[in-house]
């Protein structure tokens, strides 16, 4: 016994939380019987007994007795009740507890147990405990008859009472709902009853028996008792107390016996009615109860099987053996607990489908890695693209059990790899035509396969109308080409549905400003749009473009014209000579310089705070100054004039002024009016190592 309760303990944990499970029921019930104990106890205590209602006076003096020093176990006083503490519960603790029993006996023991749960469990507001209670039964019988309250039908059906042959209590149900009729589970009870004179059969209902009959409820079906006890013929068997009263009542005035009894002939219609549904009901239920019980059985000996158990020492020395009773009485099956069946099938489908979706994420992050960089959609989009929707699962209930074989499928299986290519293209096709609609170039085709699509231009640029926002390497641009727009997720929108992560072209705009300075810089370089080699061209200038419409002038390259050109609205610029560029790249432009200078890492705070930074709009305008100057110059052939002469002319030489960062961003906001500081706006008196501030802590 020893090593079986010891095994017990090492056991899977399906079978230790339903020991654990049954334990704490069956110390429920124990603590509803010790409740029901305590109550009917305390007004059951004996009395005093004579000896001690004697006085001391009253008592012989016998003095050559010695006197009792210990009271004989038959006078001693009754042991004192713990008093029970369970009626003290909050209303809606209590109403939890019972609504999770799931059994209509076990609230109708307690409301039996003491006249408080009776009150408080009868009182109508407590209708709602009796419906869930019943609802939540493992096999839930019907709806009842108005006739019937919530607790009466509870009691109706589960109640149990006496045998109608032998009168000993049982908790069987009434083997006939119509005559309330109720057996115990002797079958010499059932033979007794069958062979006496307590119900009355009739073959046929004629005259004033077809009248009697209408009036008196009768057993639903001749199969209650034994299953060839009355025949399988369609006669009724009534109660013979019953129909012998209605008789003589019918006797009594036969003419107007059926108008006298209207009401009752319509009640007892609708209530056989009511009647045969519960005893459908029940076999049902009989049916259940067996086919359960086998089941349990099943589960107990193999579990005893497998575990080197006794059977029958397991089933009464251990707490399974209440467990499996309890579980038989209320067929419910033993081998796993539904609901934590259910909770563990959910979160194991919930591990596997976060799994999924971690693989398709991976996947696509392996997919924009790749050289030459792939259009992709945004990832919501790639989820939804059929292959994918189909491996991942649209939701945790949706996959199937296992480890998941995503990953693999998505990286070696050849159906998939094709399939998904196949779906991408298509998918970019479509966004194509769309945001060829969106610049003004619907429905475009052509013929050449030089011809580059509308969308694939150097010129195509687009702006988001919902967010206005951009991804991390469009920051400098300020707006996106045809790959940025294919992916563009709106971020930051407060209360953002599901359909918002649906990629619609409706969404975009062109970017006016930045299409008509790249078609400018076009235009200088003399490049043709429509042909790949266009963007190789442009990025050959180099440092070699001026923007015009800057009232200083500043210098740009082909990476800062695109953001540039949202200051202006009609931006111009010009290509400078190599002597002209040549006279910039004193201070030549350094790239990312402002946003890597914006981050919060520490190194960056000190290089921020260091005076080392001036205004390219201060320099140039100085450039301006000095070279008109120079322009005001005598000629070089007046061999008269003196180096006095031409420093005096060119006036003092002006020192650059250097700022902080910060400082540097407040001067271009008060003095020449820039809220967005750029590349080309800020130039560094000594160089600065942007990798190591990028990757600094």
């Amino acid at each position: 016994m020893h090593e079986l309760n010891s095994t017990m303990k090492n056991n899977e944990p399906s079978v230790v939380y339903s020991l654990f499970l049954g334990t704490r029921l069956i110390f429920f019930q124990a603590t509803l019987s010790v409740s029901a104990n305590t109550m009917a106890s305390t007004s059951r205590l004996p009395a005093p007994s004579t000896k001690e209602r004697t006085s001391e006076t009253q008592r012989p003096i016998h003095g050559q007795k010695r006197l009792r020093t210990k009271e004989p176990e038959s006078q001693s006083t009754p042991t004192e009740l713990k008093r029970c503490l369970f009626d003290k519960l909050p209303y809606e603790l209590l109403a939890e507890i019972f609504i999770f029993t799931g059994s209509p006996s076990d609230v109708l023991a307690v409301a039996r147990c003491s006249k408080f749960f009776c009150a408080t469990l009868v009182n109508p507001s407590s209708q709602f405990i009796w419906r869930s209670v019943r609802k939540t039964y493992s096999f839930p019988p019907p709806e009842p008859m108005s006739i019937f309250t919530e607790p009466s039908y509870a009691a109706f059906l589960f109640g149990g009472g006496p045998c109608e042959v032998c009168t000993k209590q049982t908790e069987a149900m009434y083997h006939s709902f119509g005559i309330r009729l109720r057996l115990c589970r002797d079958h010499r009870c059932t033979a007794k009853l069958i062979s006496s004179d307590v119900l009355k059969k009739t073959d046929r209902l004629l005259g004033q028996d077809s009248m009697v009959g209408q009036c008196l409820p009768y057993i639903e079906s001749n199969q209650c008792f034994l299953p060839n006890a009355f025949g399988r013929s369609r006669s009724k068997i009534f109660r013979a107390g019953d129909w012998q009263s209605e008789v003589v009542d019918c006797a009594a005035g036969p003419q107007d016996y059926v108008k006298r009894n209207e009401k009752n002939i319509a009640f007892t219609k609708s209530y056989m009615k009511f009647c045969e549904l519960l005893y459908d009901w029940n076999e049902v239920r009989q049916t259940l109860y067996q086919s359960n019980v086998l089941a349990n059985e099943t589960f107990a000996k193999d579990l005893a099987k497998k575990h080197g158990w006794d059977y029958w020492d397991m089933m009464n020395a251990t707490p399974y053996g209440s467990l499996h009773r309890l579980r038989n009485r209320r067929i419910e099956n033993v081998a796993q607990d539904g609901e934590l069946a259910e909770t563990r099938k959910r979160k194991a489908q919930e591990a596997l489908y976060s799994e999924n979706r971690e693989s398709v994420a991976q996947h696509y992050q392996r997919l924009r890695s790749k050289q030459p960089p792939v259009i992709l959609p945004s990832l919501p989009v790639f989820r939804r693209l059929p292959v994918v929707a189909m491996l991942q699962g649209s939701s945790p209930s949706t996959v199937g059990e296992g480890p998941s074989k995503v990953s693999e499928a998505l990286q070696k299986e050849k159906f998939v790899i094709e399939r998904l290519e196949t779906e991408l293209k298509m998918w970019r096709m479509q966004a194509k035509e769309d945001l060829g609609t969106v610049l003004g170039y619907p429905n475009w085709r052509t013929a050449s396969t030089k011809v580059l699509h509308p969308v694939e231009r150097i010129t195509a640029r687009f702006l988001c109308a919902v967010c206005s926002k951009v991804q991390i390497r469009y920051r400098d641009d300020g707006c996106l080409d045809f790959a940025g727009a294919c992916a563009h997720l709106c971020r930051g929108i407060k209360k953002q549905k599901k359909d918002d992560e649906v990629w619609k072209p409706q969404r975009f705009i062109k970017d006016d400003k930045a299409s008509a300075a790249l078609s400018t810089v076009l235009a200088l370089c003399k490049a043709d749009v429509t042909l790949a080699e266009a963007r190789a061209r442009v990025a050959a200038l180099g440092d070699t473009i001026l923007c015009t419409s800057c009232e200083s002038g500043l210098l740009l390259n082909p990476k800062s014209i695109v953001g540039h050109s949202h200051r202006h609205d009609n931006m111009q610029m010009r290509l400078m000579s190599s002597e002209e560029a040549a006279s910039y790249q004193e201070y030549p432009l350094v790239s990312s310089l402002v946003w890597t200078l914006a981050g919060p890492e520490r190194r960056v705070k000190a290089a921020r705070a260091k005076v080392n930074f001036g205004c390219r709009h201060c320099l140039n305008a100085q450039r301006k100054v000095t070279q008109g100057n120079d322009q005001q110059l005598p000629s070089e052939s007046s061999v008269e004039e003196s180096d006095k002469t031409k420093r005096l002319a060119r006036g003092p030489k002006a020192e650059k002024t250097r700022f902080s960062f910060n400082g540097l961003w407040s001067h271009l906001k008060a003095k020449h009016g820039i809220d967005d500081v750029r590349d080309e706006d800020v130039y560094v008196f000594e160089p600065i190592d942007l990798k190591v501030l990028a990757n600094s802590k």
